[in-house]
């Protein structure tokens, strides 16, 4: 798979956990067993797509060192 469309998911899941108005957070709003859906079953699937991130992260980084930034 490829980085952009890594980051492309990863945007996805990452959206409900975004704070848009600081204002209007408060923590005790979040339910901390939230799993957006994810069950047991899906953990192998978590722990590739994990993988699959970290060498996003570091394909990027390697992108942002040759810049030199």
């Amino acid at each position: 798979m490829k980085t952009k469309e890594l980051i492309r998911r990863a945007d996805k899941l990452a959206k409900p956990f975004r704070v848009v108005d600081a204002e209007k957070f408060h923590l005790k709003d979040i339910d901390p067993a939230d799993t957006l859906g994810f069950d047991s079953e899906d953990k192998p699937r978590s722990k590739e797509a994990l993988a699959m991130g970290i060498d996003a992260l570091a394909e990027l980084q390697e992108i942002l060192y040759a810049q030199s930034r």
